[in-house]
């Protein structure tokens, strides 16, 4: 009896065992990919939760997302895979807000692009496309956008370009420099803050300020009222969406909710680019009275209130900061959360998975499963052995029984002859 088994039967049992754990190898790093690019957004999404606004039925209620600065990445400024990762990461991260949430309306806050001000006409489009693409809502949920200065250009640049980078963004996005919305009875108004500034020769600011007093009239005036003094208080005050913030000095006056960089006294904000001048803030406020400002720009959340210099001692208007939506612009991107009903309003900020927890992640996975791995087909390849390998206890076994069995046939054929 060979206790030995042939050389072609070992090698196709190990090749067999390979094969067996390239297959686990791949399924594992499907499974790791699938986790770390898809599911850990959703499980870092779920966590977030709508404000609550007391004493008001839901239907009351708009649920609604507040958006600031993806800066899509155009076709000069970072790598063709640095545009991708950012791009899969806010694309993944806002559909699964969707998902989960299920929000009213959409609004994103300026600063869409970050190439938009240079774009050319072919680089315009394939921004726009994947923008679409990224931010894609249902009919159910309407998606509406506020100009940036990196769309069109600083105040400076967009009044004397003679319109031509913000009539593309107006015509695309089918807006203006003040545009009223209306959802469920509650007024929301979107600004170009590039035209806010209110000086000599400039076409789009005469525009923008136009669009905004046209407002102010439709929304606090009656009976054909043309004269704002002596117009009143609307019975829903407007909520304000703007790309960049009114004026403050400088951001130590900020109650943060995100982290931010440290506020320094000394280190002031600057004029019509940090933030909006004083008196553009102050005919803003004062002329749309508004109970809200949402703004973005500065890249991290602030949260800040502004007096209203009216007779109509109204109390201050608070101003959110929208912190920047991608991971190129911070560590820990985010959005609000806000639940507005006719008369109150509360937010809430919600963070998105941080890129340091996808990279551990896929490290962790990788390590475990290769760990697994290694002790599963390593123990199933001692029992193998164990049971198949030459002079194994079964080839013994078998032989004793073979040897037992031969000599009690050969004992019965000889007593039977």
């Amino acid at each position: 009896m060979n206790f030995y088994r042939s050389r072609e039967q070992r090698f196709m049992r190990r090749m067999s065992i390979l094969k067996n754990g390239c297959f686990s190898v791949i399924v594992s790093a499907l499974f790791i990919v699938f986790y770390c690019e898809f599911l850990l957004h959703y499980l870092s999404i779920w966590h977030c939760n709508w404000p609550v606004i007391s004493d008001h039925p839901s239907s009351s209620i708009i649920h609604t997302f507040f958006i600031a600065d993806p800066h899509l990445i155009g076709g000069l400024r970072g790598s063709p895979l640095d545009r991708w990762r950012r791009e899969w990461q806010m694309k993944r991260s806002f559909q699964a807000a969707l998902t989960i949430h299920k929000p009213d309306v959409v609004f994103i806050l300026g600063d869409l692009f970050d190439e938009g001000q240079i774009d050319t006409v072919e680089r315009w489009i394939d921004d726009v496309t994947r923008f679409r693409e990224i931010f894609s809502t249902t009919d159910e949920v309407p998606l509406y956008v506020a100009v940036g200065n990196h769309d069109i250009g600083f105040h400076y640049i967009a009044k004397w370009e003679e319109g031509r980078l913000v009539n593309r963004f107006y015509k695309e996005f089918n807006i203006k420099g003040g545009y009223l919305i209306n959802i469920k009875g509650i007024p929301f108004i979107l600004l170009n803050s590039m035209g806010t500034i209110r000086d000599k020769d400039c076409h789009l600011c005469e525009s923008t300020i136009n669009d905004i007093i046209y407002i102010s009239k439709e929304l606090r005036c009656i009976n054909n009222e043309y004269d704002l003094s002596k117009c009143s208080v609307p019975s829903i005050r407007p909520i304000l969406l703007q790309h960049i913030p009114l004026y403050r000095s400088n951001d130590s006056i900020c109650r943060l909710f995100e982290d931010g960089p440290l506020s320094d006294e000394s280190v002031m904000n600057r004029i019509d680019y940090d933030v909006i001048n004083y008196n553009s803030s102050t005919f803003l406020l004062n002329t749309l009275l508004p109970r809200l400002v949402v703004s973005g720009h500065q890249h991290w959340g602030c949260e800040v209130r502004h007096h209203i210099n009216s007779s109509f001692n109204l109390d201050p208007v608070l101003e959110i900061s929208v912190p920047s939506f991608t991971w190129r612009n911070r560590i820990n991107p985010s959005f609000i959360l806000a639940s507005i009903s006719l008369q109150k309003y509360s937010v809430s900020p919600c963070h998105l998975v941080l890129e340091s927890t996808i990279i551990y992640s896929y490290i962790c996975g990788a390590v475990i499963s290769l760990i697994l791995i290694y002790f599963y087909y390593n123990t199933k390849f001692r029992i193998n052995r164990l049971i198949f390998g030459n002079f194994s206890i079964f080839h013994r076994v078998n032989y004793w029984c073979y040897q037992l069995f031969k000599q009690k046939l050969i004992t019965w054929f000889i007593k039977n002859n």
